[in-house]
């Protein structure tokens, strides 16, 4: 028999409206009925908590350049209007996506432990009494896709009756239909037309009622006509409106669907009520979560960076060439110590306060420079603060951030209150300003939507590909002044994107900063293309392209500056000695170490009396090898291989890497004190050290060497290892005289029987990490016409400054010709292999970008940002496991766990067992503390190994062998004895010890012949 349910009313016994009983989330997780809230949370107080983010968002988090094109498409240049509309479009993304049976039935399918199974039918039952429309058997109703459901109703009930898509007779709104699939696309992947087309109107027409009142009952609260958006939406000035539009909504809902601020309302209670709340909840939210403009004041340079620091001639350059008004891209070309980084903050500080940026965002080449520059970067950001801004946040955006030091300090910072007490008295918020970070920034999506951010560059390469969510990174990018560090690092793939990028940000009205010490003309070139085909303006040259100091205002004139060299007091006047060694028996066979151990013997005989040598291989394996060797007749040279000789690459565990680094920054970087660093040695700097690395060491390393040994690399790359040697002046007093004798920088290469170098044999396996052609091409101009020849073969280069860019012309440029037909032979099959390389990442990375303009000038549409599960599902990007695989090319990689079994069975962190790992399941949001922590350890200890090591067969795939019964261990995870030799997953396969990282048993360590080709075309 059927319960008898008698007509629902209110508080007042006046009958409810149905729609209030449409729920638009439940209380899956307990939190609501914990607070002794309901079970349930109607879907219009749902729409009222993100309409009431967005239009704070819209005041207090909007660039000021985004928010003016968005207030041209969505209030006709009315600043008021813009905002209300927006923020009804923002609290319709549910609607009428979730009012329908598909969606709602949903409540009866919650898993039984969440104990909503009792309150599912009690809702069942009173939404029934009001007159709900929903399916009979309600539970079994088949789901929908409430995303495209919004996106295909959503049209009619805004006033649009065409007969295309709203199935009218009347005119057709194309704006209306751009916004609706916008916000279709809340959960990460706009849809395509064929996508929105596929749902049936049909099956929803009993729906349309509830639809039309949820609508107007929005629209009513928010004083928005429902009539009048048919002529207040029109199509955008500019494409970056539509991602940046749809990445506003999607954070609006991610903030509004927090429990952390936003309560469950219940229908009995009057929707004004509710109304109040959602916009008191909302102001908490973004308060506390910093979501603000930088707030910045005219200043001195000495404000910002300290006083006894005075601008050095590029930095003096880039201040006097920034705009007065408008937006920039700004082209800094200058060698290692000349203050670029300080050059850029300045510049962002400057536009920030001419263009009302939110923040700024730095990208560098690897997580290790981001380590490194954050330290620095949390001083400036809290001097610049100015106005009632006591703190802002700075995420630490890349794939192990939760395992950041950095962004641990942040963490610690922004638990500690804006006032502090010294003698009982409160210090004024001006005492206190500072970089502090939320840790809701480290989950999800999440780090760049911060108004600072400093991480990767793979996040900006991602910004502007079809994965999910897509639009949310381009979204923060586009509000920001972009730094782009260390530009000539990066591979043609990365470049093509980067450039896509460029006009994005330019398109936005955003700000870039380019920094480079080397930077190839055409790399230059194309940049600047990219910002004025995204400024749409043609390029105005008012200074020469070879300036080393270029500023592209909004309007696209170019003006430039060339200072003199100069550098800090702490780095050293250089003059850029290279040698290139004479040839060497170099080992024709994988298992001969006789060179190793003869190589390691000549080194630490060397520097006996004193020096701090650097030894940089292109290959890991070559590294180990060599370090092995060294530390096998440390010993007869009365070195201590424990405290003398360290090595470094990225095969290492992420925390025993951060120990090396940090320990090698103690040692060799500058003092620790910022006031001595120019006048005072560290005083930890010992007498004599020997480090062997690959080319971790060649970026953002604030480190000084008296000599460095270096495989044959691209020029561009050797002038970055030459930054690392003899660079704080401060230090030369004490260097050991027996290396002034030789060249800082020496170079290793192979001979081939021709005398050429030998770059492409499998006896030189360096032909697989860098193109064999700017292997061939670096050796040509070193020893070509200008360089001295010994009687020992060798042949020593003295490279000036100013030679520096026509030397990387002459290798990236045009191809070389030979000086014998063998060369000549050489150089012209390279390049064209190279050439064929290129071609390749061009046409995957044109694959796979969202141009913002077509060849022609075109804009992109909606359906051109379309993209679906074809494109890739993104994982946590707390997980390193999707970023590279798609930010660059070169061999794929697994992400695997590596753990170790002590002698009583317990499992560790580390090898020596002092860490034992903590495998409990948390729960993210109810023991963050815990939880981020733990993820912390986990990334501490996951590396990646190449795919080519299974590619034998003989290894199962890694999920085959994945940990299970280990709590939170839902991975591919490798077991290690103490002694570290594997015993799980892959028994008495891989070796994994502190000191040399992980490598195969056995194994002649012989890599892929990919090679990694840079960025120049």
């Amino acid at each position: 028999m059927t319960e008898h349910i008698p007509p629902a009313t209110d508080k007042r016994g006046v009958p409810e409206r149905s729609y209030l009983w449409v729920w638009g989330k439940t209380d899956h997780r307990g939190v609501s009925r914990k607070a002794g809230g309901p079970a349930w949370n109607p879907l219009l107080a749902h729409a009222l908590d993100t309409a009431a983010v967005a239009i704070l968002l819209f005041d207090v988090y909007l660039a000021k350049p985004l928010r003016s094109l968005m207030v041209d498409t969505f209030g006709g240049g009315d600043v008021e209007k813009a905002k209300k509309v927006i923020a009804l479009l923002a609290a319709l993304h549910d609607i009428p996506g979730k009012a329908c049976s598909g969606f709602q039935g949903g409540f009866h399918r919650s898993p039984p432990k969440n104990g909503l199974k009792t309150a599912a039918k009690h809702w069942e039952a009173r939404a029934r009494a009001t007159g709900l429309p929903l399916a009979p058997d309600l539970g079994k109703y088949p789901p929908v896709a409430h995303a495209a459901l919004t996106a295909q109703l959503l049209p009619a009930l805004l006033g649009c009756s065409c007969r295309r898509r709203c199935g009218g007779d009347g005119e057709d709104s194309p704006a209306l239909h751009m916004v609706a699939d916008l916000l279709g696309g809340h959960h990460g992947h706009i849809p395509s037309l064929r996508d929105v087309r596929s749902v049936n109107i049909d099956a929803h027409e009993a729906w349309r009622r509830v639809h039309e009142e949820l609508v107007d009952d929005l629209a009513q609260i928010l004083e928005v006509e429902r009539t009048d958006m048919a002529k207040t939406v029109v199509p955008p000035s500019r494409p970056v409106v539509l991602p940046a539009f749809a990445g506003l909504v999607v954070l609006a809902d991610w903030i509004a669907s927090n429990e952390t601020f936003f309560t469950y309302r219940s229908p009995d209670d009057p929707v004004t009520d509710w109304w109040a709340a959602s916009q008191e909840q909302a102001a908490r939210a973004v308060r506390t979560l910093r979501l603000r403009r930088w707030q910045v004041e005219r200043t001195g340079w000495a404000t910002l960076f300290g006083e006894d620091r005075m601008p050095r001639p590029a930095q003096e350059s880039v201040m006097r060439l920034l705009p007065e008004t408008g937006p920039a891209m700004v082209i800094v070309e200058a060698d290692t110590g000349s203050g670029k980084t300080e050059a850029a903050w300045w510049a962002a500080h400057h536009l920030t306060l001419t263009n009302g940026y939110h923040g700024m965002y730095m990208a560098l080449p690897s997580r290790a420079a981001t380590e490194q520059v954050g330290t620095r970067a949390t001083g400036f950001v809290g001097a610049s603060l100015s106005g009632d801004m006591e703190q802002a946040n700075l995420a630490i955006v890349h794939g192990t951030a939760a395992a950041s030091a950095v962004a641990e300090e942040l963490l610690q910072a922004a638990s500690v209150g804006p006032a502090v007490a010294v003698d009982g008295i409160n210090v004024t918020c001006e005492d206190c300003r500072r970089a502090v970070l939320d840790d809701w920034f480290l989950f999800g999506k999440r780090g760049l939507l911060s108004p600072f951010g400093i991480g990767t560059v793979d996040q900006i390469v991602l910004a502007v590909q079809r994965s999910r969510f897509w639009f949310l990174r381009l979204f923060g990018l586009a509000q920001k002044v972009v730094v782009i560090d260390e530009a000539h690092a990066y591979e043609l793939y990365q470049q093509t994107l980067l450039g896509e990028a460029v006009t994005w940000l330019a398109d936005a009205g955003a700000s870039v900063v380019v920094l480079s010490a080397t930077l190839p003309r055409a790399v230059k070139e194309t940049l600047v293309e990219a910002w004025c085909r995204g400024r749409r303006s043609p390029l105005t040259r008012e200074a020469p392209s070879e300036s080393t100091i270029t500023v592209v205002d909004g309007e696209g004139r170019m003006r430039g500056e060339t200072p003199p060299v100069s550098h800090s007091g702490r780095t050293s006047t250089r003059s850029d000695l290279l040698e290139l060694l004479p040839p060497v028996a170099f080992p024709r066979r994988p298992k001969d170490r006789s060179f190793e151990h003869g190589w390691a013997r000549s080194m630490l005989e060397q520097a006996r009396e004193g020096g701090i040598l650097a030894v940089l291989r292109n290959r890991v394996d070559s590294a180990v090898e060599l370090y092995e060797a060294a530390c096998s007749v440390a010993g007869e040279f009365g070195w201590d291989e424990e405290t003398e000789i360290f090595l470094l690459h990225g095969r290492l565990l992420e925390r025993d890497r951060n120990r090396v680094q940090q320990r090698l920054l103690d040692l060799l970087g500058p003092h620790p004190v910022p006031d001595l660093r120019a006048t005072h040695p560290n005083p930890k700097r010992p007498r004599r050290l020997l480090v062997i690395a690959t080319q971790v060491i060649e970026q953002s390393l604030d480190l000084d060497f008296d000599l460095m040994v270096s495989d044959l690399a691209p020029f561009d790359l050797l002038i970055q290892r030459r930054g690392r040697v003899r660079r704080h002046r401060v230090n030369d007093p004490r260097r050991p005289p027996l290396l002034d004798q030789v060249a800082p920088l020496r170079v290793l290469w192979l001979p081939d029987p021709e005398g050429a170098p030998l770059v492409t044999s499998p006896d030189n396996l360096d032909g697989a990490v860098y193109a064999p052609y700017l292997l061939a091409a670096t050796w040509h101009v070193l020893t070509d016409a200008g360089a001295e020849r010994s009687a020992d073969g060798s042949h020593r280069r003295e490279v000036r400054s100013d030679e520096v860019p026509g030397l990387i012309e002459a290798v990236y440029g045009d191809r070389l010709r030979g000086r014998t037909p063998h060369l000549e032979e050489l150089l012209h099959r390279t390049r064209q292999e190279m050439e064929d390389g290129l071609f390749e990442e061009r046409r995957e990375a044109e694959e796979r970008m969202v141009p913002a303009y077509s060849p022609r000038g075109k804009a992109v549409t909606v359906e051109g940002l379309a993209s679906g599960w074809l494109n890739g599902e993104e994982t946590d990007p707390g997980l390193p496991v999707h970023l590279s695989a798609r930010s660059r090319l070169g061999a794929d990689s697994y992400d695997i766990l590596c753990l170790f079994r002590q002698a009583d069975g317990g499992l560790t962190w580390d090898q020596r067992g002092e860490h034992v790992a903590d495998l409990t399941v948390y729960d993210r949001d109810k023991q963050s503390a815990q939880y981020r922590e733990q993820l912390r350890q986990l990334l501490l200890n996951t590396i990646r190994i190449p795919q080519r090591w299974f590619q034998q067969g003989k290894w199962p795939h890694p999920e085959e062998w994945a940990a299970v019964g280990y709590g939170p261990l839902r991975r591919p995870t490798l077991i290690f004895d103490p002694e570290g030799v594997c015993v799980q997953g892959l028994p008495g396969e891989l070796v994994l010890t502190q000191r040399t990282g992980l490598r195969k048993a056995n194994s002649s360590r012989r890599p892929n012949r990919r090679y990694r080709r840079t960025g120049k075309p």
